[in-house]
């Protein structure tokens, strides 16, 4: 479950600007990126993210369902199922 502050922020953010997405700009750790995809995803906001050119961190916001990378992957060529997880988000 979400911490509050997460959902709460990610509200207000989306209310105040009429947006319907929000970026996550490396906010602290894998647990609190989860955090704000959770809370995203429970009022119905897109999200997308800096990558930070760090391969592990962009593996694994795929993993947690983050739709959006906004830069390259930071190595290439990617392994046969790097580029399928990549695909399939």
């Amino acid at each position: 479950m979400p911490c509050s502050a997460s959902r709460s922020g990610a509200a207000s953010l989306g209310t105040a600007h009429s947006s319907l997405e929000i970026k996550q700009y490396l906010a602290g750790d894998r647990k609190v990126r989860q955090w704000v995809i959770m809370a995203a995803k429970e009022l119905g906001l897109t999200t997308t993210t800096e990558g930070g050119s760090n391969l592990s961190m962009n593996l694994t916001l795929m993993q947690d369902g983050y739709p959006g990378l906004e830069h390259a992957m930071p190595i290439f060529p990617l392994f046969k199922n790097a580029a399928q997880l990549e695909a399939q988000n």
